[in-house]
């Protein structure tokens, strides 16, 4: 009778902790997330304008709805303030001194049929007076998709970069209006093999933004072919800094030049320059650290014994 309670208790505690671990589950399991598509493409991406005071710009937006079936959207236009040094944009609701507030969008809401394109008439009303100087504004575009069943379904905003600006060009040298902050390969010396960690950082010192285009070249310095990496161009907004970081590998054993050329276009470029060595130095170090000790014990041999004497005779 006793082993017969004992056995009912123990299947009641393990009923109750799976009772307990079922709950858990079901608490830490997130809903079902249908994962992001391709809803929309949009044409143009990157609007580059040149402002006038007082003029109407008027363009086109062509949006293409990539579903099977028909797709509510919504337009509007923000600030785009300032981007972090990898590149992301930052946008917040229009001021009135911003040129978001200057941007009508016709229509803002409209149905795009399934696999079907649509127009919508971008107009920019530049004030009368405006400071000289870069202006940027982002159109958003998002698509107003209902929820499915107990599905949430996720699909990204896109957005349209407007990049502007009001003023004579600047036609200073390009080593005065970008600077090159930050050019690393990390540690001097690699092993063959091992990964270079390449970080650049450029500086925009002028009042107009532009797009860099690195070109990162590795030159032997005794023999060997020329190594030559491109990397993806970035916007570079005013008095503000960007940043690439990119992984190196296949790099032979030897001592290179590392030099990197930014193109602001114009036929504009700034260089820099660093040096590199690929040695095999940690295969090599135990059989260096050995040598240096056995010169040692070779050089200082005779004051090693008489040391010795004495540790061993105390006298």
């Amino acid at each position: 009778m006793l082993r017969s309670d004992a056995s009912n208790r123990n299947n009641g505690y393990m009923k109750f902790i799976l009772l307990i671990l079922f709950w858990i589950l079901i608490i830490i399991m997130p809903l079902p997330v249908r994962a992001a598509e391709q809803a929309l493409s949009v044409s143009p991406v990157i609007l580059d304008i040149q402002l006038s005071p007082g003029q109407t710009i008027k363009k086109d937006i062509t949006i293409a709805n990539m579903q099977s079936q028909p797709m509510p959207v919504h337009l509007s236009p923000e600030v785009l303030t300032d981007s972090d040094e990898d590149g992301a944009f930052t946008t917040r609701l229009p001021e009135t001194v911003r040129m978001a507030s200057w941007i009508r969008l016709v229509p803002e809401d409209l149905i795009i049929d399934p696999e079907s394109n649509k127009k919508v008439s971008l107009e920019i009303d530049i004030p009368s007076q405006i400071e000289v100087g870069g202006y940027y504004a982002m159109i958003n575009v998002t698509p107003l998709m209902p929820l499915t069943g107990d599905r949430q379904q996720v699909v990204p905003t896109i957005g349209i970069v407007i990049l502007s600006g009001f003023g004579v060009p600047d036609e200073r040298p390009a080593d005065q209006r970008v600077r090159i902050e930050t050019f690393s390969l990390g540690t001097p010396v690699k092993d063959p093999g091992e990964n270079i960690g390449l970080t650049l950082r450029v500086r925009n010192t002028s009042l107009h933004h532009f797009s860099a285009k690195p070109t990162i070249s590795l030159r032997p310095l005794i023999t060997g072919a020329k190594r030559t990496d491109e990397i993806p161009e970035k916007t570079v907004l005013p008095g503000r800094i960007r940043s690439w970081k990119q992984t190196l590998t296949n790099l032979p054993t030897g001592i290179y030049i590392a030099e990197v050329a930014v193109s602001i276009g114009g036929g504009n470029i700034v260089t820099g320059k660093t040096y590199l060595t690929v040695l095999p130095f940690r295969k090599w170090l135990p059989a260096l650290a050995a040598a240096i000790f056995i010169l040692f014990l070779l050089k200082y041999r005779k004051r090693l014994r008489k040391a010795l004497q004495v540790f061993f005779s105390g006298r």
